[in-house]
């Protein structure tokens, strides 16, 4: 073999910038800002109108966990020996506060794109400049990738603002919320804490100096496409409803509002329920994405087949959201939604698939069995968890299967009522 000069696909390069202490430091405040990245999207979810917008960040925010999870995976790899997420300082926790309790959507999306995405990217692109790419390379990889990811969408959100953002006046509160973060974020010495040295400043004032968790428990937000009102009983409940392309339009439209709920339920666990097992919760991050797949399918498919978000009415009562949502006890959570939903909605899901096929709709059938394929980690997920989470009190668990059992005669019971009244509306049409 002939001898030549191997050249790297990229230039690396060995440092003494940051020893792995340092680099530990930063790696614990960096994802502390990813996580409440992650918290503040999934907080917004319910009360952000576009679907699409529920969606998209949801996408987002699983990445923001993955941030997470890598950078926590990564500390005891660098000395750190345990994986404790810190923030860098009170004034970094002042600024998150602020950020998360933003007043409307343009001011969330200002938050996000124009203020801490950025700044996460250019932090992690200056401390890649610094590192050692040799002996640290699973640091600068792990950065590399979550910068690239914060670059992305960050220009997605700057085009998706200037496109809400109609008037002047707008654009000038936008910019004046802009400052005002960035303001907040200098003053915490930014992301990774480092101010530099005899630094004195005035600390700036808060709009809103509560802890970022101003979550009101208030209806799911809607866009003007639907129409929300009391609860009308309407063909599309359940698998047993559909018998023609039509009734399948129905079910399709319940799945919709289904599985938005479904991914704003999830989001406000991330939310509620911070001292959670970090393992937990990313599962719960992961099946938040998981449902807004569920949901950007089944919306796509539903305008395919010719549904407008207004032919039915959304039910007020917002149950798969408000069901498990009104526990404030994450057991009781678990089991609700990723036992008895997620068991019910799998069951249907393969009788949807034999149906879809019988109307020779091969495509929906296609994105029913994509949908089941999800639910099997959902209710493992569940089924994992309550054991771990009532292991040392057994008074506990007993209080959560109990309502378990509860749970299922309620939602069992509506269902078998349903049946009824479709097999009575079949008798009248076959009588006719």
């Amino acid at each position: 073999m002939r001898d030549v000069i191997i050249t790297p696909r990229t230039p690396r390069r060995i440092a003494d910038t940051l020893n792995y202490q340092e680099v530990a430091r930063r790696l614990r405040h960096y994802a502390y800002a990813e996580l409440r990245l992650m918290e503040a999207q999934a907080g917004w979810l319910v009360s952000i109108p576009q679907p699409e917008l529920k969606i998209e960040l949801s996408y987002q925010l699983f990445e923001d966990a993955g941030h997470v999870d890598a950078m926590r995976n990564r500390l005891p790899e660098v000395g750190a020996f345990d994986k404790q997420v810190l923030p860098p300082n009170v004034q970094f926790i002042r600024f998150c506060n602020e950020l998360t309790n933003a007043e409307d959507t343009i001011e969330r999306l200002v938050g996000l794109f124009w203020v801490l995405r950025p700044h996460l990217a250019a932090s992690y692109h200056a401390q890649i400049e610094d590192d050692d790419s040799v002996g640290n390379n699973p640091t600068v990889r792990l950065l590399e990738r979550a910068a690239a990811d914060h670059e992305t969408f960050s220009a997605w959100g700057d085009a998706l603002l200037r496109q809400l953002i109609e008037t002047p006046d707008e654009m000038d509160r936008a910019l004046a919320w802009r400052n005002h973060l960035l303001e907040l974020l200098t003053d915490a010495g930014c992301a990774g804490g480092i101010l530099p040295p005899g630094t004195v400043q005035p600390t700036p004032i808060t709009r809103d100096d509560s802890s970022g968790k101003r979550f009101r428990r208030e209806n799911p937000v809607r866009d003007s496409r639907f129409r929300v009102s009391s609860y009308e009983r309407h063909e599309g409940r359940a698998a047993t409803d559909i018998w023609d392309q039509d009734t399948l339009l129905k079910y399709m439209f319940m799945n919709v509002e289904g599985e938005i709920e479904a991914t704003e339920c999830c989001g406000r666990t991330l939310y509620d329920f911070p001292d959670a097992p970090w393992e937990l919760r990313f599962l719960v991050a992961r099946q938040l994405w998981d449902e807004a797949r569920h949901a950007e399918a089944s919306l796509q498919r539903f305008f395919e087949m010719g549904g407008k978000l207004d032919m039915l009415p959304v039910r007020d009562t917002f149950p798969l959201y408000w069901g498990p949502s009104k526990n404030d006890d994450l057991g009781r959570r678990l089991v609700h939604l990723n036992q008895v939903i997620e068991g019910w909605v799998t069951d249907d899901f393969a009788m949807v698939v034999d149906i879809c096929r019988g109307l020779g709709d091969e495509r929906s059938a296609h994105l029913f069995e994509y949908l089941i394929a999800d639910e099997w980690l959902h209710i493992k997920i569940g089924a994992d968890w309550i054991p771990k989470i009532t292991a040392n009190d057994p008074a506990y668990r007993a209080a959560v299967m109990a309502y378990r059992e509860q749970t299922e005669r309620e939602h069992f019971g509506g269902l078998q009522q349903a049946a009824q009244e479709v097999a009575q509306l079949r008798g009248d049409l076959a009588a006719r």
